[in-house]
């Protein structure tokens, strides 16, 4: 669906363009209308159960942090859409049943360390080789972790502790699992 609404978005917009262009063009119009249509859709299940600023708050500290820090990439939409949704369940559960702020610190410490070493987690897709752009992605990332972990600690009105905490720890854990593929598969093709 999301490539037929790009496919026509891109035909009406780019006439002009070669044939390469345009599908170049239209794979970047898909990417967005993905990533607004499960924007929409989580936040629209949010506010079904009355979780809808919980929800807007769990988008921004993740996505905010996820762009800069990278990490794995399921295959299909979809797959992506379930793991947002979970996550999203999980921080919902964590805020539930309560996750200490000294956790939150724990978890904070330990997603600057993985950050730091292991940031921005490079893919096929977006190998990221120059380091200006890594060491910039780095700073961006470890930026929006102390951003909202000090929002958590000193805002009379944080986003929900549950919400920022499993946030990191998915980042952390998003970022190890990538580049333990990584080691997996180079391991693989030595033997």
């Amino acid at each position: 669906m999301e490539e037929r609404i790009a496919g026509r978005i891109c035909s009406f917009c780019c006439r002009d363009e070669s044939g390469e262009e345009q599908e170049i063009i239209q794979y970047g119009i898909t990417l967005l209308t993905e990533s607004l249509l499960k924007t929409a859709a989580l936040l629209f299940f949010g506010a079904c159960i009355g979780k809808f600023w919980e929800c807007l708050g769990f988008l921004a500290v993740f996505c905010s942090i996820r762009s800069n820090a990278g990490g794995i990439h399921c295959k299909t939409n979809a797959g992506c859409f379930a793991v947002m949704f979970l996550l999203f369940a999980a921080g919902m559960a964590a805020d539930f049943f309560g996750i200490s702020r000294g956790m939150c610190t724990v978890v904070y410490i330990l997603s600057v360390c993985v950050c730091l070493c292991l940031a921005p987690s490079a893919t096929e897709n977006n190998p990221i080789a120059d380091p200006k752009i890594r060491r910039k992605k780095k700073a961006v990332c470890v930026g929006w972790l102390t951003i909202w972990y000090m929002q958590l600690l000193f805002s009379a009105a944080p986003v929900s502790t549950g919400y920022v905490f499993v946030s990191m720890t998915g980042i952390v854990v998003s970022i190890l699992l990538q580049e333990g593929m990584k080691e997996w598969k180079s391991v693989g093709s030595k033997s």
